[in-house]
């Protein structure tokens, strides 16, 4: 009988593996740290850059100050025209921007060659110097001035700064593409190490505990060069070897329980002699499925055939209690009726809250041909008669251990000498094929049908080799009993 309790699985989210954390933890590092050093370096080459600039200015302006000095002896024209042959020297493309103005105790001279010339270029340039300020705007442009004066002359030069910040941008870019050269090979080599001291050791460590979670207790894994996980293997190891002796040592009590099991069945080669044929097959080395067969005299036959639900030890303990309640009854109580009332107060009695289980008790009287039987949620039986027609026997009361008291209500079925009483647990009908599909009811009585010639021990064998066909290379999932009686 299947298990009645409810099983409830948690989703599996794909999870990101230590090697990738690690690396995605390094390269964040890496690269806010190479952010913050480009930032921090790109302000100070600039901050630089200007400085010296400034200062190469205010060289040009020293120098351009005597000769200015000399010449306005000679006028203003002879001034504008240095300034203008000076200004002129200057390259646009080493020097974008290069302009030279004068103050001449109030007069104001600016180069006209390159057409800057107005009142707000200057002002700048004046401000500027004033102001000691790096660079200041023009236009949409960024000015650096130079300066020098003596006595009232005052020379001014000034130059874009388009190219000192594109030759920063270069070298923030040529810093960036080594960062990220460093990086990447700073990335490779780190992922290098932690594929060989992280990576592959875990793998061989999962693959191992994965193998050993497979069924394959007892096995070791080797050591490794890190403290951490070497002790780790060990402790795998170790926990390995403990798993094999308790699986060892289960397997010797599963065995000592099934050849228990085994014994509490009735033997089969005497109730062959009274026609009565079965197969007990478990799904695990020990089952809930019950079976037992009393014979007072060849014409009067009581059997019982139970399924308690669940599978395994638990199920095979309350096997075993019925084995016994059953033995009780029958030798205190005529009918199965009353057996069956009988075993369900005690079942219910000695038995945990939700455990259940199906149970058939018939008595065949041969003399008479009649059969009575009682059925408690269990599976239903048939009767093949000798001319073909197929008799249902269905469950005349409810599950044993449901209520503390059942009827027992009883019903009888007229027999003729030959006819075959099919009895069955549902791990049969229930048994299913990969495409989820039960071997079912329908199945069953047609196979009836159409082996109803067999002998009983071959019919067993027909059955069992079908419900083994369906079922294929799926495991078994409940245990299956048969039983045929031969009126």
């Amino acid at each position: 009988m299947p298990d009645l309790t409810l099983h409830h699985s948690e989703n599996q989210h794909p999870r990101m593996s230590l090697r990738t954390k690690l690396l995605a933890l390094i390269n964040v590092v890496l690269v806010g740290s190479l952010v913050l050093g480009l930032a921090a370096d790109y302000r100070h080459g600039l901050s630089t850059r200007l400085e010296d600039k400034r200062v190469s200015l205010n060289e040009e302006a020293a120098l351009l100050l005597p000769a200015i000095q000399r010449l306005q002896e000679h006028g203003a024209d002879a001034v504008q025209q240095f300034i203008d042959q000076a200004c002129a020297r200057m390259q646009s493309t080493t020097s974008p921007g290069h302009h030279i103005a004068v103050d001449i105790e109030g007069r104001t001279l600016q180069a006209q060659i390159h057409h800057r010339a107005s009142s707000q270029f200057i002002e700048v340039m004046r401000r500027s110097t004033d102001n000691q300020r790096d660079h200041v705007a023009i236009g949409g442009h960024t000015l650096v001035v130079g300066a020098d004066h003596e006595d009232h002359v005052h020379v001014y030069v000034s130059e874009f700064t388009s190219n000192i910040l594109t030759e920063a941008r270069h070298g923030l870019l040529a810093r960036a593409a080594g960062g990220i050269l460093l990086g990447l090979a700073l990335a490779a080599v780190i992922n290098l190490v932690l594929l060989r001291l992280v990576t592959r050791p875990v793998s061989r460590l999962v693959k191992t505990v994965r193998r050993i979670g497979h069924g394959e207790l007892g096995l070791g894994t080797s050591r490794f060069s890190t403290a951490e996980l070497d002790e780790l293997a060990r402790e795998i190891s170790a926990m390995s070897r403990s798993l094999a002796d308790n699986d060892q040592r289960r397997r010797l009590q599963m065995r000592k329980a099934r050849n228990i099991q085994q014994h509490l069945l009735p033997d089969t080669e005497r109730l062959k002699q009274f026609g009565i044929f079965y197969s007990h097959g478990p799904a695990e080395e020990v089952g809930g499925d019950f079976f037992d067969a009393q014979i007072g005299n060849p014409d009067r036959l009581l059997i019982c055939l139970g399924d308690v639900t669940g599978h395994g030890v638990p199920a095979a303990m309350g096997a075993a209690m019925l084995k016994a309640l059953f033995d009780h009854s029958a030798q205190q109580y005529n009918t199965p009726g009353d057996m069956i009332h009988h075993m369900n107060q005690r079942f219910c009695d000695i038995t945990l809250d939700g455990d259940f289980a199906s149970l058939a008790v018939l008595m065949l009287d041969r003399t008479t041909c009649q059969l009575t039987y009682v059925s408690a949620g269990h599976e239903p039986g048939y009767v093949l008669h000798g001319d073909g027609r197929i008799t249902k026997l269905g469950a005349t009361e409810i599950l044993l251990g449901v209520v503390d008291h059942i009827e027992g209500a009883e019903q009888t079925v007229s027999l003729e000498p030959g006819d075959r009483i099919v009895l069955l647990t549902d791990g049969l009908v229930e048994t299913m094929n990969a495409g989820k599909q039960l071997f079912g009811r329908d199945t069953l009585v047609q196979i009836l049908r159409d082996h109803d010639q067999a002998s009983s021990e071959e019919l067993i064998h027909i059955l069992a080799d079908k419900a083994d066909a369906h079922r294929g290379a799926c495991p078994v999932l409940d245990d299956v009993t048969l039983v045929v009686v031969l009126v």
